[in-house]
C-alpha cells in the first residue's frame, strides 16, 4: 500500500481501516505484466504504427502518380515511379500486403471501414468507388483495416429500379362481393 492509500485510510476509524492486500507471488507478477507490458512489446506497436503509416503513405503517392483507372505512372512521374515500385515490390518480398479496395465489389461483412455510402451512376451493385487507407497484411495478419467510400446503385425518381424499363402491371383488385373465400375461411 503507498503512502497516498494509507492517508485516504486515516479518515475512517482504526477497527474499519483496510489494511494491504496479500496477493500471491504469481497474480502480483501476472497482474505487472498486464498493466506494464514489456518494453518489446511496446517496441514492436510503435513498429507496426510506423509500418501502417508508411504503406498509408506509400499507397497514396502511388494512387497520385498514377493516371486514372490504369496502374501507369503518369508520364511526368515515370522516373520517380521507378523508385516508389521498387520499396513497394520490397514491402511485398518482405511480408508486407497493401491492398487497395477500389473497384471491388463490396459485401457487407467484409473487413472495412465503410466512411460514406454514396450513389454512383453507372453501377449495379454496391461497389468501393474510393480508398482512402489501405488494407494492410503483415505476413498474413491483418494491421490496418482498410477505408472505403461505397457507390449504391442511384434510386429512380419513383423509387423503382433504374432498369429504364416501365414498370409491370398493377395487381388486379378482387370483384367486389364475388370471387373465391379466402384460403383457411
Amino acid at each position: 500500500m503507498d503512502m497516498m492509500d494509507r492517508f485516504l485510510q486515516m479518515r475512517f476509524p482504526e477497527p474499519f481501516r483496510i489494511g494491504s492486500p496479500v496477493w500471491p507471488p504469481e497474480l502480483k507478477a501476472a497482474l505487472e505484466k498486464l498493466t506494464h507490458p514489456p518494453a518489446e512489446d511496446a517496441q514492436t506497436m510503435d513498429v507496426t504504427a510506423l509500418l501502417k503509416g508508411i504503406c498509408t503513405e506509400l499507397f497514396r503517392l502511388r494512387e497520385k502518380m498514377q493516371k486514372p483507372g490504369t496502374d501507369e505512372p503518369e508520364e511526368a512521374f515515370r522516373r520517380p515511379y521507378r523508385h516508389l515500385e521498387a520499396v513497394w515490390d520490397f514491402l511485398e518480398q518482405s511480408g508486407v500486403q497493401i491492398l487497395s479496395h477500389t473497384g471491388a465489389r463490396y459485401e457487407p461483412g467484409l473487413e472495412l471501414e465503410v466512411i460514406s455510402y454514396e450513389p454512383t451512376p453507372g453501377i449495379a451493385k454496391e461497389t468501393v468507388v474510393q480508398t482512402f487507407r489501405p488494407t494492410v497484411y503483415y505476413r498474413d495478419r491483418m494491421i490496418q483495416r482498410g477505408q472505403v467510400v461505397v457507390g449504391k446503385p442511384p434510386e429512380s425518381p419513383a423509387g423503382g429500379d433504374i432498369s429504364g424499363s416501365p414498370p409491370g402491371p398493377e395487381p388486379a383488385a378482387p370483384p367486389a362481393g364475388g370471387g373465391s373465400p379466402p384460403p383457411g375461411a
